[in-house]
């Protein structure tokens, strides 16, 4: 069972159609897969971490809705974090933490959209194992994250839109947009549907349409409420 899953999860990077037909009709488990994402998130965060930090409290300076006083103390609470005790703590809690609980986040709106808006049938559980297996695309992300860090020293990898902009443009409406172009993200979206029309037979517009259009209504909402706010 060890050698299926794992095939199938490296099988969905090239063939989602068949991998996931696989992962439903012989009902594969989501946990070596869900062990092998958690791992790889682990290393790369050991060696992004402080990288990644120094850049989020750049990102702070340009936040036009926090003044500078405040500014200045979040940076210097954000940077406690990156000093042990506390980086070990974070580094390790965020990639176990934030896969699990972020997948089984999927997990619950795939499953709303594809019962209650489409008319399927399918489990929490269906659902959070498709979310895992697509996880693959995240592999190929943190593989080409790694090599950008330690062929330039550059933790960013430009796959959206938005990175092509200055830091200087993070909290603007044109970021905010540009950021939804991401290749990973849509990839992931892709693979996702394939996994959605194996489980409820849907169609492939139909499957397709419950991740992407959750998508579209995540970014119409997120650029609603930074307009208002």
């Amino acid at each position: 069972m060890f050698a299926k899953s794992l095939s199938t999860f490296l099988n969905v990077i090239a063939g989602p159609k068949e991998a996931f037909e696989t992962v439903i009709t012989e009902k594969l488990s989501f946990w070596i897969p869900l062990i092998l994402v958690i791992i790889l998130a682990l290393v790369a965060t050991h060696y992004l971490y402080d990288p990644i930090m120094e850049m989020e409290i750049t990102k702070m300076e340009y936040n036009p809705d926090i003044p500078e006083d405040q500014a200045d103390m979040a940076a210097t609470q954000m940077e406690k974090i990156t000093e042990p005790p506390l980086r070990y703590v974070f580094s390790i809690a965020m990639p176990i933490l934030g896969t699990f609980i972020g997948l089984a986040i999927y997990a619950l709106f795939y499953m709303l959209m594809g019962n209650f808006v489409f008319g399927g049938k399918g489990s929490f559980g269906d659902l959070f194992t498709i979310a895992v297996y697509a996880s693959a695309v995240s592999v190929v992300e943190i593989f080409a994250q790694l090599g950008i860090f330690f062929a330039t020293g550059n933790v960013t990898i430009f796959n959206a839109a938005a990175l092509m902009l200055p830091l200087s443009e993070f909290y603007t409406t044109t970021y905010t947009l540009l950021s939804a172009i991401d290749i990973f993200k849509l990839w992931y979206l892709f693979v996702v549907g394939f996994g959605i029309k194996a489980l409820y037979k849907f169609d492939t517009v139909k499957a397709m349409a419950v991740p992407f259009g959750l998508y579209l209504a995540w970014i119409v909402v997120t650029n609603g409420f930074k307009a208002i706010f």
